[in-house]
């Protein structure tokens, strides 16, 4: 194995052990997270989604989630594994974003660390974030490919697994996966000059459009298969046309780091567009603006703190690497800027670390904390909510008794 390989496996690591800390160490209470976790728990115990349970988000997560809590153990901690595992692969793709625009290792660990502690107190396991982790693969696909195929021919395989990759998104959820299908046909589209590349646009767009049916066309054959087709369009078309929760995005706009990068992302998204389209066409801007613009509708029509970072994720990668070239271009002393890179990049490191180390302690010190009911175990929870719980769940019982 390489040295780089080595470096990218243990910052990989590194990041896995920082995003458990932070998960595990989370008290219970997150309704979302349990909203999360009892949908894949209905399908690891045989119940089909729609037609057995009513659910508004599409069905690939918690099949997956489902899958590994019947293999491993039907319990919330499995879940929180995989959130852990989801997340911190999410920062390392990003990582590699990064350093695919040129921009040197230490400098890219270190905005991905900074990346890690601004989200810390909003990683879960959610389909925002498995949709967002597909778009950043497509995001690094298309970098790569742009760098060694630019100028080249057609690349039927390449773009039939884009497809793939744009309609796993539609899988995870409906309204994020219509827009990242359309920047995955779109964008190319933009960089048509002439009649010759016009036709292999309506190639490109051919493949990628055929890729796209398959994980479609695979999770509509499960649905027909299942009887649950008339179930599914109900509850995920007619259900989310009848969605009534918002937040207005004005709300994000704090004197916060929140608050600051709600400003700077639309910003930044403008900015890069017109220059992109209007100044030069460059491919590989132009892909990764395109998918950016596709996941920022995650921040509509809730418009918090997760919802906005998840949907501007591809976009704050984007203005990290406008600040970073913005900044070396202004610096010309070599030696300097690798020594400063560096010494940021190994404080930043001390400080997750450190902050990781801090969460592992209180957790394995108190496990007295650890949650006494079923499926729940070595979750972190208070004495109040337990007891909350179980009063609910013997009202529930006791009621079950009388309609007998």
């Amino acid at each position: 194995m390489k040295k780089e390989q080595i470096q990218n496996v243990l910052f990989y690591v590194i990041l896995l052990i920082v995003t458990f800390s932070i998960i595990i160490h989370k008290p219970l209470g997150d309704l979302d997270e349990i909203w999360n976790y009892n949908f894949a728990r209905n399908v690891a115990e045989g119940l089909v989604p729609y037609k057995d349970f009513n659910m508004l988000q599409m069905p690939l997560l918690p099949m997956l989630c489902g899958g590994c809590l019947k293999i491993i153990t039907n319990q919330l901690i499995v879940m929180r594994v995989l959130a852990a595992v989801m997340c911190s692969a999410i920062l390392y793709i990003g990582y590699k974003i990064l350093c695919e625009l040129d921009i040197k290792k230490e400098i890219a660990m270190s905005i991905t660390i900074l990346l890690l502690l601004l989200m810390k107190d909003v990683l879960c396991i959610d389909y925002n974030y498995a949709t967002l982790l597909v778009a950043l693969c497509l995001v690094l696909c298309e970098l790569k490919h742009n760098d060694n195929t630019e100028h080249q021919g057609f690349h039927a395989a390449y773009h039939m697994g884009i497809g793939i990759l744009a309609g796993l998104t539609m899988t995870l959820k409906q309204t994020s996966g219509i827009f990242i299908i359309v920047a995955s046909l779109g964008y190319p589209l933009l960089l048509v000059r002439n009649k010759h590349e016009l036709k292999k646009y309506i190639k490109i767009a051919s493949a990628r459009l055929l890729g796209v049916m398959i994980p479609v066309g695979t999770m509509l054959v499960y649905l027909t298969a299942h009887h649950a087709m008339g179930d599914f369009v109900s509850y995920t078309i007619k259900g989310v046309s009848g969605f009534s929760n918002y937040i207005s995005y004005k709300k994000l706009l704090k004197p916060t780091v929140i608050g600051v990068l709600a400003v700077l992302v639309p910003v930044t998204m403008i900015g890069a567009w017109v220059h992109i389209i209007v100044r030069e066409k460059d491919q590989k801007l132009l892909s990764m603006l395109a998918y950016g613009m596709a996941m920022l509708v995650v921040a509509f029509p809730i418009s918090n703190e997760i919802h906005f970072l998840i949907g501007s994720y591809i976009l704050l990668l984007m203005l990290a690497y406008i600040c970073v070239s913005w900044i070396e271009t202004r610096l010309h002393h070599e030696q300097w800027k690798k020594i400063v890179a560096i010494f940021v990049q190994a404080f930043l490191m001390m400080v997750a670390i450190g902050f990781a180390g801090v969460n592992y302690y209180q957790y394995f010190t108190n496990p007295e904390l650890y949650s006494s009911l079923n499926h729940y175990k070595y979750i972190p929870a208070s004495p109040g909510l337990e007891k909350q719980i179980e009063e609910v769940d013997q009202y529930i019982e006791n009621s079950k008794e009388e309609v007998l």
